[in-house]
């Protein structure tokens, strides 16, 4: 879960800040814009963590996870690096004692700032395995190369993530249908032989700083980032929904049959930020989110 969450993922965050107006004629402050500076996930049941940061301009800089006798000053960890541009062009792997072990991934872009490849060299025994990508109208393909697993993504007129499939060994290509109302990510469906399964997602209107605007105006830098090409995963209450998640839906088309998945408790700072948010699985505390900002 972690993986598909916060390799995710999850992500590159846009954010701007705002200064108070000295020159304020009533001599009252603006409302404050905040930006995301660490974001903790800890799941409960099995007593471990991940952790992010990220640089003043909303990009993810460092990640590392934590279990029950790792803490962050004897973790290991990730840094993430972006060329002029801002895209993600290295994730490196960091030991304990800030020493350079090896590049996790390569990101490779041509002349037009396009990404063409992905070397990923996974666990520095096997591999390393390239994903080449190919570009028509609203549809991008990727394959890796050493296995021939192939994958697509479509975008829909706005530009936004449609819909996605990728290759899931003998059982074949598993696909996720992303459904939008007033340009947030409402529903996600998972076809399988005989119906769908549909998450179905409830939100409220305060600011969400784990939303990434790249979803929308870069949606394949959003995927690169956050998940791995071979298993992406849009379930979950994670960094592509616009709004902070309240409830969470499983609707089974097949047998017509719904459940709560997921409740959660947010809970926010004097600026409207969200700061506390408590998940719940049948009246269970399953994870926990905390927010800290500049």
């Amino acid at each position: 879960m972690l993986q598909k969450i916060f390799i995710f993922l999850t992500a590159i965050i846009v954010f701007s800040c705002s200064s108070d107006d000295d020159n304020n004629s009533n001599n009252q402050e603006d409302p404050q814009n905040l930006i995301l500076k660490k974001f903790t996930y800890k799941n409960v049941d099995f007593d471990n963590s991940s952790v992010l940061y990220f640089n003043t301009n909303g990009t993810l800089e460092k990640s590392l996870s934590l279990f029950s006798n790792i803490t962050e000053d004897n973790a290991g960890y990730n840094i993430y690096e972006y060329n002029e541009q801002g895209n993600l062009i290295a994730k490196k792997i960091f030991n304990s004692d800030n020493e350079f072990i090896r590049n996790e991934r390569v990101y490779m872009y041509n002349s037009q700032n396009i990404l063409t490849s992905v070397i990923d060299y996974g666990d520095g025994e096997n591999g390393p395995y390239t994903t080449s990508f190919s570009y028509s109208n609203n549809r991008i393909d990727y394959v890796e190369v050493e296995t021939n697993k192939t994958g697509y993504i479509l975008l829909d007129d706005l530009g936004r993530i449609s819909k996605t499939g990728h290759t899931a060994g003998p059982s074949g290509i598993i696909e996720q249908e992303l459904i939008y109302e007033n340009n947030k990510v409402s529903e996600v469906r998972i076809p399988y032989q005989q119906g769908s399964y549909v998450f179905i997602y409830e939100t409220d209107d305060n600011t969400n700083p784990l939303f990434d605007t790249l979803f929308f105006e870069k949606p394949l830098q959003y995927i690169i980032l956050n998940h791995s090409l071979q298993d992406i995963d849009f379930t979950g209450i994670y960094s592509h929904l616009q709004g902070n998640i309240t409830r969470e839906t499983i609707h089974d088309t097949f047998y017509n049959n719904s459940y709560i998945n997921r409740e959660v408790s947010n809970t926010y700072n004097d600026s409207g930020y969200l700061v506390n948010a408590t998940v719940s699985k049948f009246d269970e505390t399953t994870e926990e989110f905390t927010f800290e900002y500049y």
